[in-house]
């Protein structure tokens, strides 16, 4: 018989899970001490999902990432080395001594009865460089058809056209197309620096500037300059910019202004380190870019995410040229950001910048996650909610809900917000639709808990992303955050928000805005905190002769961990024996809720 460690005997005991559609999160409480051996972590996957070993498969760690709040853990399943298309599971420990979540898409097949890769790669360079590719890489791996793994080449392409990076998959002995997808990050889908400039930009764009809507005097007018536009530009620092003899570079710690796609619009440069440009000149979208950026950075630093794509990012302010959207490729050390001239500039609006940049930051927290509709659209409601606290932060009292309300809201594309009254599912499948919900409930919250909690929040969730995964995911890996940070303090209103929004439901939302029938003097539980294998009391000073009442303790989840029913007596010990969290205690009478307290239980 087999000797397992303690806490996988114990995780058998306190496991609970839920599964929402492809994507299966399980929110568990496993301690791991506190030097974490990724080979431990490693066992525990194997035990706790036995099908790894059961398809002779294996487990190859793609990233291990540190944040503010745990570590994280991304594991490619494999077969003779060889990754298995889109199978993998993401391991989150918030905080660090424990795991607390498994997010998988692992995968039950038969093993292959062909393993040769024949087709020639040569082949594959020469097709995809004939229909525009710059650059590409090419990579064995298997995919799954009815139910056995066959071998296919995995191609990502770069390219300066219409679609910047794709994916795709070939059959690797025929060279038959199996499938096609776009990488891009969109808006839209219509080195160290060593010194300081100035520089003339909009904070954060005319509109929010001058308190006023697009329209009239404030009008793209192929992109001219005015007196209007002009008096709303504001005189800035920028911070580490790079002095390159005899000329300042907009290259800093944090941005790398080039000219990446091929529409040769020279980056700017300044003699005097003064980088003065009106509208209609192609260098001030490049100041717009490294402003915002830099600046934006720096206020995710101040919240203690200092490793958080702390590295000079390549952009190019007009990489898309005349086409009116934006793109983020994400390809590891070397991801950049093309920026498209078409309608309003999109470097222009700060709304567009921000957003952007914040699929570079969620691609760094979660590399290679981007995957599936919902986990899409959560990426674009984190890029949709980061543009509107830019804004909110610079113009508290005008424009900042109406997102993109210079490049949008016009007669190039209608925009979007972060005030909708969306629930889940939206009526629309699409992504933009899911972003616009999951932005709104975030904005929610922060009216609710505080600007900085919740942007901590919104950074420390993005650590725990996996493909695939559903926006009810993604709501209780944003309170796993509120645990790591705050000892989930704020999870009471968090839990509330999403519920109006219909992103949580069922139990989970009966522990939320109860209306005590009695006050704690009449009904109280203590200790709180209690413990693993300790008492939990409850004292019941009006009771009434012949009244059952009934205790039910619910976890985040809003799952039922335990129940007990008590009579008249005015106290009563119960002993839950549930792991280590945070827990909503219930008291029923005659039917109706009449006590909710949040309850903490700490290791033994």
């Amino acid at each position: 018989m087999k000797h397992f460690p303690r806490y996988i005997l114990s995780f058998a005991i306190v496991m609970v899970f839920t599964s929402v559609s492809a994507q299966t999160l399980r929110q568990v409480s496993i301690s791991v001490g506190n030097a974490t051996e990724e080979s431990a972590i490693r066992e525990v996957i194997r035990q706790i999902f036995p099908l790894v070993d059961r398809t002779g498969s294996d487990l190859q760690l793609q990233y291990d990432i540190t944040s503010p709040g745990g570590r994280h853990f991304t594991y490619t399943q494999t077969w003779a080395g060889i990754p298995v298309y889109g199978a993998g599971i993401k391991v989150n420990l918030v905080p660090a001594d424990r795991i607390t979540s498994f997010l998988q898409t692992l995968q039950d097949f038969t093993p292959p009865t062909l393993t040769t890769f024949s087709y020639p790669e040569e082949n594959l360079l020469l097709r995809v460089g004939e229909a525009g590719a710059y650059d590409a890489t090419i990579d064995p791996v298997f995919v799954i058809q009815s139910g056995q793994l066959h071998p296919a080449w995995k191609v990502i392409t770069f390219s300066n056209g219409p679609v910047s990076s794709e994916e795709i998959l070939f059959d690797a002995n025929t060279g038959t197309e199996i499938i096609r997808s776009d990488r891009g990050a969109y808006f839209s889908r219509a080195f160290a620096g060593d010194t300081t400039g100035r520089a003339k930009v909009f904070i954060p764009n005319p509109c929010t500037r001058g308190n006023v809507k697009y329209g009239d005097t404030f009008t793209d007018n192929d992109d001219a300059t005015s007196p209007a536009l002009e008096a709303l530009m504001d005189t800035v620092v920028l911070r580490d910019i790079t002095w390159d003899d005899p000329v300042f570079r907009l290259q800093g710690p944090y941005v790398n202004i080039s000219d990446r796609a091929p529409y040769y619009y020279t980056p700017a440069t300044s003699a005097s380190g003064d980088f003065f440009f009106g509208r209609d000149q192609k260098q001030f979208e490049d100041v717009m870019v490294y402003y915002h950026v830099d600046t934006f950075q720096r206020y995710v630093q101040s919240l203690g995410f200092t490793n958080l794509q702390n590295s000079p990012l390549e952009i190019d302010p007009h990489g898309k040229s005349n086409s009116d959207q934006s793109v983020f490729i994400s390809n590891g050390g070397n991801s950049y950001i093309l920026f498209g001239d078409g309608g309003v500039d999109d470097a222009e609006d700060a709304d567009v910048i921000i957003h952007e940049y914040t699929h570079a930051l969620s691609s760094a927290a979660s590399p290679e996650t981007n995957s599936g509709t919902e986990r899409r659209g959560l990426d674009e409601g984190l890029g949709d909610y980061a543009a509107a606290i830019y804004s909110m932060g610079l113009n508290p009292n005008y424009g900042w809900g109406d997102i993109f309300n210079w490049d949008g809201h016009n007669e190039f594309w209608a925009g979007r917000t972060v005030i909708s009254n969306q629930t889940y599912p939206p009526m629309s499948t699409s992504i933009y639709s899911y972003g616009e919900l999951w932005a709104s409930t975030l904005i929610k919250i922060r009216n609710e808990i505080g600007g900085t909690i919740t942007d901590r929040l919104m950074l420390q969730e993005m650590y725990s992303n996996y493909s695939q995964m559903s926006l009810p995911e993604a709501a209780r890996l944003f309170l796993q955050a509120d645990t790591a940070l705050y000892g989930g303090v704020h999870s009471e209103m968090i839990i509330f928000q999403f519920c109006q929004t219909g992103i949580l439901s069922g139990a989970t939302c009966l522990s939320v805005g109860v209306e005590e029938a009695f006050s704690e003097e009449t009904i109280s539980i203590y200790p709180n905190p209690g413990t693993e294998y300790g008492a939990l009391n409850l004292n019941w000073n009006q009771h009434r002769d012949g009244e059952t009442g009934y205790l039910e303790i619910y976890n985040m989840l809003g799952q039922q961990v335990y129940a007990a029913t008590f009579g008249a007596a005015p106290q009563y010990e119960f002993y839950p024996r549930i792991a280590s969290g945070f827990y909503q205690v219930q008291i029923r009478l005659g039917g109706k809720i009449v006590f909710s307290k949040k309850w903490a239980v700490n290791p033994e």
